[in-house]
């Protein structure tokens, strides 16, 4: 049984919890807020296979041409595709990604937002501000977003049904090659973590 002050206690918790909810709900859409999308996923520093979910059959691997400083996509990561393994470095606020091809050259991954290309940098830091990208977990898959300064298409893009890659404007509608599986590797990249 009961009494009136029990009940009143029972009421307090419960009002207490509520508000405790309420609080990390919050919480919660503050920080996605902050971030512009769903919170980023913790990558831990490490080497890595980006492949291309796009739904067009082809080449979905995303490839560091350090010879040239181009980037595409190649059938695998084995074998002579060494620049399709990449070292994923958390710098904070944002993260590196550098090719381990082993051809020397560029080899930071530069989305360019100004003309919406995708190439290899020498660098990531001056001027080279599109070699900084966001990664965030959309439950299935990861978007790769570059912070570059100038306005345009900014997620990384991999055109499976030709074997390049781009910026695209968005990782929704038709632009399925936005959307990342990203992978970790037990090699790791010449040079160690770039």
């Amino acid at each position: 049984m009961f009494n009136s002050f029990s009940r009143r206690r029972i009421v307090k918790v419960a009002v207490g919890f509520v508000a405790g909810i309420a609080c990390v709900v919050e919480t919660q859409a503050i920080v996605q807020a902050q971030f512009r999308g769903p919170i980023p996923f913790g990558i831990p520093n490490g080497t890595y296979t980006i492949q291309s979910l796009g739904t067009i059959p082809g080449a979905n691997y995303l490839d560091g041409r350090t010879a040239n400083g181009t980037v595409g996509l190649a059938p695998g990561f084995a074998g002579g595709f060494t620049g399709a393994r990449w070292s994923i470095v958390s710098r904070g606020s944002y993260y590196t990604i550098r090719s381990c091809g082993t051809i020397p050259g560029a080899d930071y991954l530069d989305g360019r937002t100004a003309n919406g290309t995708v190439g290899l940098a020498p660098t990531y830091t001056g001027g080279f501000t599109g070699a900084r990208w966001s990664i965030f977990s959309r439950g299935t898959y990861y978007t790769i977003q570059s912070l570059g300064t100038i306005p345009g298409a900014n997620y990384l893009d991999g055109r499976t049904g030709n074997g390049t890659v781009g910026l695209a404007p968005t990782y929704t509608g038709g632009f399925t090659g936005a959307r990342w599986s990203i992978n970790r590797t037990s090699e790791s990249c010449p040079g160690g973590p770039g």
